[in-house]
């Protein structure tokens, strides 16, 4: 008989501990249409600005965050974002790579204000001067796009009606799913916007066919590796209503190492051993058998994204008074 474990009760919050850095470099990204979509009821449309001085943007929660892939595009469209994340390691590796984007972004920055000072004739040790005294945009609340925080799905601590949008991206699956859900409902406005996001493998295109047999047959959890949507539990929730469901077609382009490495940072994997060797010997022979002239294969993906409004006052549950 299969395993029908739900992923919730294998270890979620603890299983992506050994693969942080594999999750972070070659995990896919998610489309623009999709987080076009997700924002969609925000008026007016939130824009990325600089708030090293204090502002009011939309805010999020991002849930099950892993290392922010997510969070930062929902961060790069002007949003404050808790990345609600219960795996130290995932949240170390995402605060990292988080400041290193804003350190490049800063030095960009600054590189472009001390071009224009000087096509100005501004002195260069004045140019000196304002690069060495700007400050990490990364030092406080106010100007911290990102905000990463030790918290489940089923227990976020964060404030009651505090949020704008909710969203788990790639993560549902590893939550309880009624407990989750009120959880979401419990933290955003009365306005605000459930998202639940999957990038799923498009087996109509051979290659991805293909790199999802060798997964599965290297992985001692095959459930895992065949997981499939389950968003009926938003559709039957008594929190939720207008839940919609759009489908975008999203492309991983991927090198040999990218290859390899997004195949390391799926949980269902092993990291050692023979049944390891053999799919890192299965995956390059594939890469070689697919790859075009500029040495890149193609993950094809259908991202499902299904969007809910909180219900402002739930239905109470009917209690009968006993007999007399």
């Amino acid at each position: 008989m299969a395993d029908i474990t739900p992923a919730y009760e294998l270890n979620p919050t603890g299983r992506f501990s050994d693969r942080a850095e594999e999750y972070d470099q070659y995990r896919p990204s998610y489309p623009a249409a999709a987080i076009d979509r997700i924002l969609s009821h925000l008026t007016p449309a939130p824009m990325a600005v600089d708030c090293s001085m204090n502002c009011n943007r939309p805010t999020a929660a991002d849930i099950g965050a892993g290392t922010g892939i997510a969070a930062r595009l929902l961060a790069d469209r002007g949003l404050q974002v808790w990345a609600v994340e219960p795996n130290a390691a995932m949240r170390t590796t995402g605060q990292r790579s988080v400041q290193i984007q804003s350190s490049v972004q800063m030095q960009s920055s600054v590189q472009v204000q001390n071009s224009v000072q000087v096509q100005n004739s501004v002195q260069v040790q004045n140019s000196v001067q304002v690069q060495n005294s700007v400050e990490p945009h990364l030092t406080t609340p106010n100007s911290q796009p990102i905000t990463f925080w030790d918290g489940t799905a089923e227990a976020t601590q964060l404030p009651p009606a505090s949020m704008d949008v909710v969203t788990a991206f790639q993560a549902f699956h590893w939550f309880h799913p009624d407990r989750a859900l009120a959880e979401f409902h419990r933290i955003l406005k009365p306005t605000g916007r459930l998202a639940i996001v999957w990038n799923n493998r498009d087996r109509s295109d051979a290659f991805t066919a293909l790199y999802g047999k060798f997964m599965k047959q290297a992985s001692p959890t095959p459930t895992l590796a065949e997981r499939r949507d389950n968003p009926e539990p938003l559709y039957q929730s008594a929190l939720f209503t207008h839940t919609h469901h759009y489908a975008i077609a999203h492309t991983q382009s991927l090198d040999l190492a990218g290859l390899l490495g997004l195949a390391k940072s799926r949980s269902y994997v092993p990291l050692a051993g023979a049944a390891h060797d053999r799919l890192m010997t299965d995956l390059t022979q594939l890469y070689q058998q697919f790859a075009d002239d500029a040495g890149r294969v193609f993950i094809h993906y259908r991202t499902n994204l299904y969007l809910a409004t909180p219900i402002s006052t739930p239905p109470i549950a009917r209690v009968d008074s006993p007999a007399e």
